[in-house]
């Protein structure tokens, strides 16, 4: 991270299942393989995700403004200008062309455009003023400084030397003392703070917006923040947050929430650049450290846990998030001109740095920069360099190499971290990805003048350049490009546009290096043989600088060194190129596999027993992979690939139609055409089908079990229809329809494939204005601003009305988006400064952000009384995800099927012979399968609404206990200024054994079972050897009926409605 320990938690829910294929073994004790411990649903903890570029939307890092793009400095060395006059002021303004002058106690200050950071005097003799807003018009009338708002009308008063800060959503504008005695002040962004100490500047880095803390007399010093990404110096420290607070309860609340849900086990993404911010081989181990304390916090609740080593077109300094920002640099990047050269698309940049509005960031625009220069090059670099860049050579290696080591061992370092804990290893973390989402790049690109007519995994949206206009893009000349549009029924090219770099070029000036091409900042050498400035394409012969003519259109597709000789003699370059004995690149063999084993090979030498989860490019089939040997699978392993209703997530609007994606992919019809699907049951089996073949994928690897490691729907469908903004407010709280997609997609996974997955995501700080806090994506299960709307307890809004508080606080219900000041104090420990995270930063990840602790002590009071609404209550769409599901299964469940309209669920389970379970692996002698049965679904009456059960819960009903501690009485509400909560009780989790919790018949067809809190345990005879397999079933209903939400569904769309005849199983246009 560019700020130390600046992450933020995003939770991925997901399913898991181990199979028979894979013994878990601790020390010498196996479990017996015949006990399938399905590792069933998961989250995913992401560390550092608020660090990827766009949180919010109003991210642009000043690094980009200087030419060394050094972390530390704060100077900007773009067109910009400050003068000072005497010693009445002096003024700093670090952003983009902008200059200040000041003249005695006159301040001009010319337009920004978003983002600035402060340089302080280091003497009260001198004053700060800080000017941050977008394109605001200043004028100066004698000693009066005058500034005119910028987008959105606020006001910050002065008063003599007192300061009256009024918050707002987005934009401020300042209005300044009329004379230098009074100090100056500037309100910017949202909700966070900066404390000043003396003289000396301390600067906080936030996750979204900040204001200043302003001073009350001339004596004393103005600080003001940065912004997210943006370079700042401190004062002999440096700056961690640590969003997720670990010792106040909130994370406890999340955490038996989760568990509550029926998940098991966390997908837990770490950023390369979280590991390896500082420079290369410079490991932050203080985060590691942090890191192993939040995986002891799962272990406690009993989650299992797969680490994910997360990426998104590279870094989130290219648009999405991953690697650190010292990688561009070796690559040879120049980050400053990645929106100019359309490099990249950024979201703190979109549409133009001189005039972002990235509220309106299309939806899933940023994967198209998978199809940009940026991302297409350094994957390349990263994963072929050595064949098809031999020329960029750092010290003394190819970049490939310096790149791939340095991700492996940052990656090995956490591992190793992990180990040294001494109590993580198999009883919480059990394995690891290699990489997620991992990229081509240009490997295989059959011709560089031309974009793939057939259907791929890159979206097609906006701008699409071909690779030789991105060529000539990243050099500066303006490209005319086709521009594409998606809709209703897919991509489809609407016209041309204009890309003008005016100059701008993508490539790093050879200034940034000295005359032996050593970086001042981060240590190392380029050979002289790379040449900084220019395409490294150009420089390999790909592409003529001086005509922009591409002349080898096939460079890509084949493999460089396998080429071979004709009758002993070496083939000029264009026989080379024509020669049948040249390989076609296949990059999943050829190149994925090869880092793939380089990876596991260091993982397993901190965690020999480590399952790898397999994950190639997305919608790619696995390779075969060696069962045995050190980079061997040696029967620790499950395929991970990724599925998304594609029509769904860009369209943002659940569909009467779909389309089989992947079956388009993999060939499988003649015209895409064919591949329409009409009817919710024609789209719920097509969906099915798709789960199926990548199910069928993992034979490719051995028979082992398959997990999708990235499936869920977007939550904003319809113009945010469900958060009350269209229709007067009408569907505020319905998800009826992010319901129905959801279900859909999870019921892919049910039926016979009855494989596993993981539910992308849960964000605890999710809003309805900023969804996930990334690139506008709104995936999250839950969110504090539906507090109230999808569950009983008031909104937070109506709380703080009873109380007349409504002015203190963020106000996180349906109608209290606005911002308010929050101060957090700033704790100095270890040289560094551990700032508290405002309610921007994570509003619902401390209980400090919800508000006066009476407010937050009435919510989690509500949801003590009642697991059900502590269950529902923020949840979204929570019928589709908390399903009945089987933990642990004695054989090999053939079919799950699970119908939300009747809450009817049935299991059928496959049992042979070889499934007797292996008492001498084994403590419990007793095992049987267990199937987790959600109270969402099967609620006993007393849990429910009152018009479903008219008594109100006594205290003598609530599951109390002495163990259901998930919130503090009033009596208990701690005196001490951080709040804090009773931690929930392990024992909770949404798993007691208290009676009374389910509603349910349960009908099985042998075998005797008994239900232990939301478990249900069967017991049933395993076939002697020599016997017939065996196949049981178990069917589950609540007995009073399906429990009535304002979500109802229908599972019929209104052409299945006119025309259910035509329609019977599914239907498709051919």
């Amino acid at each position: 991270m560019l700020f130390k320990k600046n992450f933020v938690i995003f939770v991925l829910a997901a399913v898991l299942s181990t199979t028979t294929a894979i013994p878990v073994s601790t020390g010498t004790r196996e479990i017996s393989a015949n006990e399938e411990e399905r590792v069933g649903r998961s989250l995913v903890v992401d560390m550092k995700r608020h660090g990827d570029s766009q949180e919010r939307g109003r991210a642009l890092s000043t690094r980009r403004h200087g030419d060394s793009q050094e972390r530390g400095d704060s100077r900007v060395r773009l067109a910009t200008h400050t003068e000072t006059a005497g010693s009445e002021g002096i003024v700093v303004l670090a952003s983009l062309f902008a200059s200040m002058a000041i003249a005695k106690s006159e301040v001009t200050v010319a337009p920004v455009l978003l983002l600035d950071v402060t340089e302080t005097a280091k003497n009260v003799e001198e004053v700060t003023v800080v000017f941050v807003l977008l394109l605001a018009d200043t004028e100066t009338v004698g000693n009066e400084e005058k500034v005119a708002p910028a987008l959105l009308p606020v006001s910050t008063e002065t008063a003599k030397s007192e300061v009256t800060v009024v918050p707002v959503s987005l934009f401020d504008v300042m209005e300044t003392a009329k004379n230098v005695e009074e100090v100056k002040v500037v309100l910017v962004l949202l909700l966070a703070d900066t404390e000043t100490a003396g003289s000396e500047e301390t600067v906080a880095p936030v996750l979204l917006l900040d204001v200043t803390v302003t001073v009350k007399s001339a004596e004393e010093v103005t600080v003001v923040l940065v912004l997210l990404l943006a370079d700042m110096e401190t004062v002999g420290s440096e700056v961690t947050v640590a969003p997720l607070d670990l010792d106040d309860g909130s994370a406890d609340v999340h955490l038996a929430r989760l568990r509550g849900w029926g998940f098991n086990m966390l997908r837990f993404p770490i950023t390369w650049e979280a590991l390896e911010h500082e420079g290369p081989g410079n490991y932050d181990y203080e985060f590691m450290d942090y890191t192993v304390r939040v995986l002891r916090k799962c272990k406690e609740y009993g989650f299992k846990v797969y680490i994910d080593p997360h990426q998104d077109t590279w870094s989130r300094f290219s648009g999405g998030s991953g690697a650190p920002f010292w990688t561009l640099a070796a690559c040879g990047i120049n980050p400053r001109n990645i929106t100019s050269t359309q490099a990249a698309i950024i979201h703190s940049e979109y549409p133009i740095p001189s005039a972002t509005t990235p509220a309106s960031l299309p939806a899933m625009v940023w994967s198209t920069n998978y199809g940009r220069l940026l991302s297409q090059t350094i994957f390349t670099l990263f994963f072929a360099g050595r064949d098809f860049a031999p020329k960029c050579i750092i010290d003394g290696k190819n970049i490939q190499d310096y790149l791939q080591e340095h991700y492996i061992e940052a990656m090995g370092q956490m591992a190793d971290r992990i180990r040294d804990a001494g109590d993580l290893l198999e009883e919480c973390v059990i394995g690891w990805d290699s990489m997620n989402e991992p990229f081509e790049g240009f490997c295989g690109w059959e011709d560089l003048n031309a974009n793939p007519t057939k259907q791929g995994s890159t979206l097609k949206k906006g701008s699409s350049p071909t690779p030789a206009q991105s060529f000539r893009l990243g050099m500066g000349t303006a490209q005319t490009v086709d521009n594409w549009n998606f809709g209703t029924f897919g991509p489809s090219k609407n016209g041309s546009v204009t890309i003008d770099p005016n100059g701008d070029k993508i490539w790093a000036d050879p200034d940034i290096e000295d005359t032996d091409g050593i970086h001042p900042r981060w240590g190392w050498q380029r050979d002289s043989g790379w040449k900084l400035g220019t395409c490294i394409w150009a420089q390999h012969g790909v592409w003529d600088l001086e005509t922009g003519d591409i002349l080898r259109p096939d460079y890509f597709r084949y493999l460089p060194k396998a080429r071979k000789p004709i009758d002993g003699r070496v083939l000029s370059e264009e026989e080379e190129l024509s020669s049948p004995n040249t390989p076609v690149v296949e990059f999943v063999e050829h190149y994925w596999r090869s880092h793939w084993r380089l990876f596991a090979i260091r993982i397993r030498a901190s965690h020999p027993e480590a399952i790898m989860f397999i994950q190639p490019p997305v919608f790619a089939a696995p390779p075969p992979i060696e069962e045995t040997g050190v980079d061997g699978l040696n029967g620790r392993c499950a395929f991970a690939g990724h599925y998304y209703d594609g029509l769904t997530l860009i369209t943002r609007h659940w569909n009467w139609f779909n389309a089989d994606a992947l079956g388009v992919i993999r060939g499988r019809y003649s015209s895409p055409i064919q591949a329409v699907k009409i009817g919710e049951r024609a789209i719920r089996k097509s969906l099915q089908e798709q789960l199926g073949i990548l199910k069928s994928d993992t034979l490719t690897l051995g028979p082992y079990p398959t997990i999708i490691g990235e499936i869920g729907t977007p939550f904003d469908m319809d113009d945010k229809r469900s958060y009350g903004w269209t229709d007067d407010g009408k569907y505020r709280g319905d998800y009826s329809r992010q319901e129905r997609a959801l279900d859909a997609s999870l019921n892919g996974a049910d039926g016979p494939n009855a494989i596993n997955y993981t539910i992308w995501t849960y964000c605890p700080d999710s809003t309805h204005q900023w969804g996930d806090g990334w690139n506008m994506e709104d995936l999250s299960l839950w969110s504090a601003d539906d507090i109230g709307l999808t569950g009983r307890t008031p909104t937070i809004g109506d709380l703080l009305k009873q109380q007349g508080d409504e002015a203190s606080m963020y106000g996180m219900g349906r109608d209290d988006s606005q911002a308010v000041l929050l101060r957090k104090k700033v704790e100095a420990s270890q040289g560094r400064i551990f700032r508290q995270p405002s309610a921007a930063d994570s509003s619902a990840l401390s209980l400090a952000t919800l508000g006066p602790l009476e407010v937050w002590s009435e919510i989690t009071s509500r949801w003590k009384e009642n697991p059900f609404d502590f269950l529902t209550d923020g949840a979204r769409a929570v019928k589709a995800f908390a399903r009945p599901w089987p933990t642990k299964v004695v054989g090999k469940p053939s079919n799950i099927q699970f119908d939300i309209a009747s809450t009817s669920f049935k299991l059928t389970v496959l049992v042979r012979s070889e499934d007797k379970l292996n008492e001498e692996g084994i403590d419990d002698k007793d095992l049987a399968t267990e199937v987790y049965v959600p109270l969402v679904h099967f609620a006993h009456p007393r849990l429910l609404p009152s018009r479903e059960n008219e008594q109100t819960p006594s205290e003598d009903d609530t599951l109390d206990g002495g163990e259901v501690r998930i919130a503090p009485s009033p009596s208990e509400i701690s005196t001490s200024t951080t709040p804090t909560i009773t931690n929930a009780s392990v024992g909770w989790e949404g798993l007691t054994e208290q009676p009374d919790v389910l509603d349910i018949e349960v009908t099985v067809s042998a075998g005797r079972w008994s239900v232990q809190g939301q478990t249900i345990k069967w017991w049933y005879e395993v076939p002697q050897v020599g016997e017939v397999d065996r196949e049981y079933t178990m069917e589950i209903r609540r007995t009073g009926g399906a429990i009535k939400t304002n979500e109802s569904l229908n599972y019929e769309s209104w052409f299945e409605q006119l025309c259910p005849d035509l329609c019977p199983e599914s239907c498709c246009v051919m």
